[in-house]
């Protein structure tokens, strides 16, 4: 069993390590801000540790936040179609918005056929709350190439904090 682990801390830091895979599965130093060209928003990466804090308190036009967050891929190269559990720890300071993926661990598959499947999701709850552990489940009906991570605090503003972010394949 492959083990993938993502920790975030303080306010949306973010560090992805592998437990149990191959040294060239290491994958903690990947990680990219996502920003728009917005005011009010905060993204450092730090490429040596692969930290990332995001902040979103800037609003568009229309008022809504902008989009913020971090990105990262893992690569599986699956030969048959396992389940992956995927789970996090959240916290959230004054994150308005509705409960949706734009306030998420966010993922987009890619299996091995080249087909594509995006949006696969564990949703945060909005508002002020202490550490929260959120995990499931996803079964894929075919085999998976790779899968591209995303934290958002899009079109919401707010902090949040991540951490423990984990994907096991079963």
């Amino acid at each position: 069993m492959k083990k993938f682990l993502i920790a975030l801390v303080s306010v949306a830091t973010l560090v992805l390590f592998a437990a149990e895979a191959p040294v060239n599965k290491v994958i903690n130093k990947n990680w990219y801000p996502l920003r728009s060209k917005n005011a009010g928003e905060v993204v450092n990466v730090d490429k040596k540790t692969g930290l990332i804090e995001v902040v979103n308190v800037g609003k568009d036009a229309k008022g809504k936040g902008t989009c913020t967050g971090a990105v990262q891929g893992i690569t599986l190269n699956q030969t048959a179609a396992r389940a992956v559990k995927v789970g996090v720890e959240c916290k959230a300071e004054d994150v308005k918005g509705a409960k949706s993926n734009d306030f998420a661990l966010y993922m987009d598959v890619f299996f091995m056929d080249g087909k594509p499947l995006y949006g696969q999701c564990i949703q945060f709850p909005p508002g002020t709350h202490d550490w929260e552990k959120l995990e499931k489940t996803f079964t894929f009906p075919k085999p998976v190439k790779s899968i591209n991570f995303y934290v958002f605090l899009r079109y919401n503003t707010g902090k949040a904090s991540f951490r423990n972010i984990y994907l096991n394949e079963l």
